[in-house]
């Protein structure tokens, strides 16, 4: 059961209050328990903002240099993508957490890949001979089948992680969202685009980067009759014939050459992942073994080893100790500790802490039971499975 909404202090507590005076006479076993401040809130939506706003960026910079003004139709599509997606997510009222922000930026690397499946098809219609009008629209209706197969794929398992997944799986509604909002975006809203601004008039060359240096020249009827063709001089240099003229070595490569040796190193890796697999095993984390997560601020940069050994010294030995976010934020995850709560356990971690700097404070915990951990390797399998 899960109850959220804006409330003051005091509506919580009354609402704590009838649900313990109503409460059933039965044994209860917490699954999973979360708190979290207000200042590591506004880190994480902060944070959150700021990777998704540098993904575009770097994506929009690397498009433009490379394909030049379809570059610019590929961003404006990314743009009219990442607003739909969350206009999409606002009416539906889903709510957006931390992994749903990560699958906004995953979404927005695939996004830019439909656009470069769909310039590349362009460049090669182009490499071929066709007119500028004819490779636009062979190179859409082309791409368009290994865009839609490549997404619906992605879609199954967004769709199936839903529905066997569990309430930590909420990216899994941003995840489909989003793969609907891209295909939409980077064929019919691109297209939309570009038949804007080329129109149905004959153009002699479209803006999308270099054509001739990506192999060979557009097909001459006139040299299969043995008609003598002036050659045409050199394209001046760029960055994106230059980019492509270090990827043209790789075209020459005998890869064949090597199959023998390419397959016993990958045999080999193979046997050696499995063998560490099955020697070590895993190293799960608190969500599969069961504990708690303790998440402090410091007011200055925090001294790992001290803190390390200050929390070793309250009886938790296996525990981790690490930053994360800045240098002042600490994370420490503890084991499952017997005939304690999560907020015994913070409060207690908290107080050693507060030996090295009295200005520490908890910026949020969260636990996991043991039900949990003893259940996963039947459930978690039987969910990848579908």
């Amino acid at each position: 059961m899960q109850i959220s909404g804006a409330m003051t202090t005091v509506e919580a507590s009354d609402t704590a209050l009838l649900l313990r005076a109503g409460s059933l006479a039965a044994p209860m076993e917490i699954i999973e328990e979360r708190t979290i401040g207000p200042s590591l809130s506004a880190d994480n939506i902060r944070m959150g903002y700021s990777s998704v706003l540098w993904g575009f960026i770097a994506l929009s910079v690397f498009i433009i240099v490379y394909y030049r003004l379809f570059g610019m139709f590929s961003t404006i599509a990314l743009a009219f993508n990442l607003v739909l997606m969350v206009a999409v997510l606002s009416t539906l009222q889903a709510t957006l957490t931390l992994p749903g922000m990560a699958a906004i930026a995953l979404t927005l690397g695939m996004a830019i890949d439909a656009n470069v499946l769909i310039n590349e098809r362009i460049r090669e219609e182009l490499r071929n001979g066709s007119s500028p009008q004819a490779a636009i629209t062979e190179g859409y209706e082309r791409a368009w089948g290994t865009i839609l197969d490549s997404n619906i794929t992605t879609l199954i398992a967004g769709v199936a992680l839903l529905a066997f997944g569990s309430a930590r799986c909420a990216a899994a509604v941003v995840h489909c969202i989003g793969i609907l909002t891209l295909m939409f975006s980077a064929v019919f809203f691109s297209r939309g685009l570009v038949n804007f601004w080329y129109g149905s008039e004959k153009i002699d060359q479209l803006s999308i980067g270099t054509v001739e240096t990506l192999g060979c020249a557009p097909r001459d009827p006139l040299r299969r009759l043995g008609s003598k063709r002036r050659r045409r001089p050199a394209p001046a240099p760029t960055l994106t014939g230059f980019t492509m003229d270090l990827f043209r070595v790789s075209r020459t490569l005998p890869f064949m050459r090597y199959a023998v040796p390419a397959n016993i190193l990958s045999v080999t890796l193979f046997v050696l992942a499995v063998g560490f697999l099955v020697i070590r095993g895993l190293n799960l984390s608190i969500e599969f073994t069961g504990g708690t997560v303790v998440e402090v601020a410091f007011p200055q940069a925090a001294d790992l080893p001290r803190v390390r050994e200050t929390i070793e010294g309250m009886g938790y030995t296996d525990s981790q100790v690490q930053n994360f976010g800045t240098s002042r934020d600490v994370v420490i995850r503890l084991a499952a500790r017997d005939g304690a709560t999560t907020a015994q356990v913070s409060e207690e971690v908290l107080a050693g802490l507060r030996a090295l700097d009295s200005q520490v404070r908890c910026a949020g915990w969260s636990s996991s039971g043991r039900r949990w951990a003893r259940n996963w390797p039947r459930t978690v399998p039987w969910r990848c499975w579908w």
